[in-house]
């Protein structure tokens, strides 16, 4: 890992503690279970990791959209819901339905739509889009897990990486450090070919090193939706050495992450931009790797790596 480390935001103290307060309104936790691995998980320490320079008022926000995201999770693939996919169908299209300006009826829709309600007001009609089509995209990654689970199938190593991409949810969190980075990114840049691709080696690397450290505890809990157990089922050979190919892909996804932030800049001083424009672009290039550093580390830290327990 090049990039280097940062000391977690300041705040997270207080942050974490507003951060329990609304989940515990909000009646996300239904079960002293499901409360205690939240507790294991620390999504505080997380949006504290990635988000590090951002204001205590932002980082409460970003800690509650990082326990809710955590909590969907669970309740997905810890849980017995994610095992139904009928069941699972119906609660991912009330929480779809919320994206699209339905009342919430459920705790998490409720949840939801008050952290939308907090986030979208002041930003750009481009950038709510993305947000909303970057949530739609990840809910509706459970239904195909789900479905995959009752009819037993595994699915190919290719499809499983551009799946991956939407499933961790980490498009969503790179929207969302937008905020407290102060900028709206607008549309013109937010299509450049070099800037999508950035924003996808970024993701591609963060899930994939998710799946390599939540390999023991996935298989131990029965869930094949990893990237490392789908090499070494689709490919053939021993665990490591499917590992030893995971790690080869990984540092293939650092590598694009280095070659997308030169184009990327390559191209912001080649188009005709204004100031704006230019100084976002700048900076996303600069912070992304922050984001990819505190998932990281975020990692060797938490015990929610557990066999115990399992990753997003």
């Amino acid at each position: 890992m090049p990039f280097a480390p940062a000391e977690p935001n300041p705040h997270q103290s207080d942050a974490a503690e507003a951060m329990w307060a609304w989940a515990t309104a909000f009646g996300i936790f239904t079960t002293a279970v499901t409360s205690e691995r939240m507790e294991r998980t620390q999504p505080d320490l997380w949006a504290s990791l990635v988000y590090t320079t951002a204001s205590l008022e932002d980082l409460v926000l970003l800690c509650e959209w990082t326990c809710w995201g955590f909590a969907v999770d669970d309740e997905f693939d810890d849980d017995t819901l994610g095992h139904d996919a009928d069941a699972t169908r119906t609660s991912v299209t009330g929480l779809v339905a919320v994206l699209r300006g339905a009342l919430p009826c459920t705790p998490m829709e409720r949840a939801l739509a008050d952290l939308l309600c907090r986030s979208c007001p002041g930003r750009s009609p481009g950038w709510v889009r993305q947000l909303r089509d970057d949530l739609s995209a990840w809910l509706w990654t459970y239904v195909a897990q789900a479905v995959d689970r009752a009819a037993g199938r595994v699915p190919g190593v290719e499809e499983f990486a551009q799946a991956r991409r939407d499933a961790i949810a980490m498009r969503v969190y790179i929207d969302l450090y937008e905020v407290p980075a102060g900028i709206d990114l607008p549309e013109p840049g937010r299509y450049f070919s070099t800037f999508t691709e950035l924003r996808n080696a970024c993701v591609d690397y963060i899930a994939l090193h998710n799946d390599m450290c939540s390999l023991k505890k996935e298989i131990a809990a029965g869930d094949l939706h990893n990237a490392v157990y789908i090499l070494h089922s689709r490919r053939g050979g021993t665990m490591q050495e499917a590992m030893d190919a995971a790690n080869d892909i990984l540092l293939r996804h650092l590598d694009r992450i280095l070659q997308a932030e030169d184009e990327l800049t390559g191209q912001v001083a080649a188009a005709d931009l204004d100031l704006p424009t230019r100084t976002a672009l700048k900076q996303c290039v600069a912070d992304y790797r922050g984001l990819v550093r505190g998932d990281f580390d975020y990692h060797t830290l938490v015990r929610r790596y557990t066999v115990k327990d399992r990753l997003a």
